[in-house]
């Protein structure tokens, strides 16, 4: 059963990261998602929750005062819901596919550098009072996520996956999507989605021909074109993999390929142009199903290193440094 008083402890973990950004997070803020599924003690049930509130004021430092910018007040009955809603929303896999978490605000908004008030102060209102997410956050998050070097530096994981985890809220708060979008959606059908999944198909495809032994891979320079203008980018890249590439990997990845094209054919081809709000969803596609390759690949390494000897483990671990 939800005691109030653990709730209530536990509520700061929604506004800062639990730990260094380098690190993996800490249970705190999934234990407080999971406490907020708990229902209700039996001697707080009798209660009428909704005379008890819960109040929280945003300040900010100006001119050596303080000022009070906004001013929270909300029932614990509905506070509970907004929660609930809220990190449901925010809940995203890592990017290396181990586990799915939900992500906290000053994160969010650390990785993507916003420095707008507003959207601090909306995201806040979002979590606590349950208004719709800010849309400059979707802005901001697309901007950050289409650069290279966070794209593709392992020290960055953090800040792709709470920049995956803005465009996941700000495109599906709310609705069903919010919680069976936080890993891959194989069903999921809308060509945004279906064209990021596509890329990270064809970055898989040249890793492997590789050997994984590759500094930079087609997302260094084409993850812009392809996110904003598919149909004038996937043709060049499909071209590349067929001829250079998918004879070289296995069998898995082409039919995964052929099953891609397939559904982007019925959802009725490559787009000319995505707008932001659909480029989101491209990030989404191609963050998922990357992080279900290396997932895939984690998994193969360890059955493999179960079965082999202290020497073959370490070139194993060679491997996945090198793929991160």
């Amino acid at each position: 059963m939800l005691d109030i008083e653990q709730l209530l402890s536990s509520l700061g973990n929604v506004l800062a990261p639990e730990q260094p950004v380098n690190e993996a997070p800490t249970p705190a803020l999934p234990q407080l998602a999971r406490l907020l599924e708990l229902p209700w003690r039996p001697e707080e049930a009798g209660l009428n929750l909704d005379e008890y509130g819960f109040y929280l004021a945003i300040l900010s430092p100006n001119v050596g005062r303080i000022a009070v910018r906004d001013w929270i007040t909300v029932s614990l009955t509905q506070l509970r819901e907004n929660l609930r809603r809220f990190l449901t929303a925010t809940s995203i896999v890592s990017p290396w596919g181990e586990r799915v978490s939900p992500q906290p605000i000053a994160r969010i908004l650390q990785a993507a550098q916003a420095t707008n008030p507003n959207l601090t102060r909306g995201l806040l209102r979002c979590a606590y009072l349950g208004e719709s997410p800010p849309p400059g956050l979707r802005d901001a998050a697309v901007l950050r996520f289409r650069i290279p070097s966070v794209l593709q530096d392992p020290r960055e994981g953090w800040r792709v996956q709470a920049l995956v985890s803005a465009l996941k809220l700000v495109s599906f708060y709310g609705k069903e999507e919010a919680r069976t979008m936080d890993r891959l959606a194989p069903q999921h059908a809308r060509s945004p989605y279906l064209c990021g999944r596509l890329l990270a198909i064809l970055e898989e495809a040249q890793l492997r021909a590789a050997n994984f032994n590759l500094n930079r891979t087609i997302v260094d320079r084409f993850y812009g074109a392809a996110s904003t203008a598919p149909a004038a980018t996937f043709g060049g890249l499909i071209r590349l993999a067929t001829v250079a590439h998918l004879p070289e990997v296995g069998r898995d990845v082409r039919i995964l390929l052929e099953d891609v094209l397939s559904m982007l054919d019925e959802a009725g081809g490559f787009p000319r142009v995505l707008t932001l709000p659909e480029q989101a969803e491209f990030a989404l596609g191609f963050y998922h199903q990357r992080a279900d390759f290396r997932s895939r690949r984690g998994k193969r390494a360890t059955d493999q290193a179960t079965g082999s000897d202290s020497g073959n483990q370490e070139a194993g671990h060679g491997e996945e440094e090198v793929t991160g």
